[in-house]
């Protein structure tokens, strides 16, 4: 009862840091809510610099898109403050989601001192940007690849076991929205494979789910504005080494 309590009230604490992070607003805020507005508004993704004053014509692979509509809906409806709010709605929901990934196979111990560690490196990356939607989708995929690998390597399969065995068919969908919310969408396949791996090189335990899901989870990226350069945009971004300096003049 005493770690549950304690539990809660890291939760709190931790929700209360961030709804207070001095990080909260940054210079890019003004950008995503101004670009989320004109897709909102003209119900397309622009392909070309809009920001840029001397490269406006310039190539463009928005990959942050959605995010930026989902921003500028809030702050149309709740305002800046509501998201802050927001902010630290998800980020207390990413840590929620992470501790039901592991909870059952641990104790609560070795998360609240995890999280303590985690917790200042964590707090550094807290500001209003569309990385936070990645922390969740990464949460997520977390989530749902130890519970079905756990309730496929059941020895006595129980209704929930069941249930948590469908779960991995909902991360072509997540990676839909990751892939159009966030770059960091990559790591969804990598999460996959690694997962693949692990049960080839273990008990082999349902490898071709695993293995469809893959490609299932890979086919997803292409789920965007930009189809293949789109899904590539994580691996050659750095390409135009000017793309920091067009993005934001």
């Amino acid at each position: 009862m005493h770690r549950r309590i304690a539990l809660i009230l890291v939760f709190i604490l931790l929700a209360l840091l961030f709804v207070h992070s001095l990080n909260s607003i940054n210079q890019d805020i003004g950008r995503h809510l101004k670009s989320g507005e004109i897709i909102w508004e003209t119900k397309s993704v622009y392909k070309t610099n809009l920001f840029s004053f001397t490269e406006p014509d310039h190539q463009f692979i928005n990959h942050h898109w959605l995010g930026e509509v989902l921003f500028y809906l809030a702050d149309r409806a709740v305002g800046l403050e509501g998201l802050i709010i927001l902010k630290a709605i998800i980020l207390t929901l990413v840590l929620v989601v992470l501790f039901l990934s592991i909870y059952g196979f641990t104790g609560i111990g070795p998360f609240l001192t995890a999280t303590a560690f985690a917790a200042p490196l964590f707090l550094t990356r807290t500001d209003i940007r569309p990385e936070i939607f990645s922390y969740l989708y990464l949460s997520i995929f977390l989530f749902v690849c130890f519970k079905t690998k756990y309730a496929w390597t059941s020895d006595v399969a129980t209704t929930s076991d069941v249930v948590n065995q469908k779960w991995i068919y909902t991360l072509p969908f997540v990676q839909i929205l990751w892939t159009n919310t966030h770059i960091y969408f990559a790591v969804g396949p990598m999460i996959m494979l690694f997962f693949l791996i692990d049960r080839y090189f273990g008990d082999r335990t349902n490898v071709r789910h695993y293995l469809l899901m893959f490609f299932a989870v890979s086919a997803a990226t292409l789920v965007n504005p930009n189809f293949i350069n789109g899904a590539l945009a994580p691996f050659t971004i750095l390409n135009n080494y000017g793309y920091s300096v067009l993005e934001n003049q």
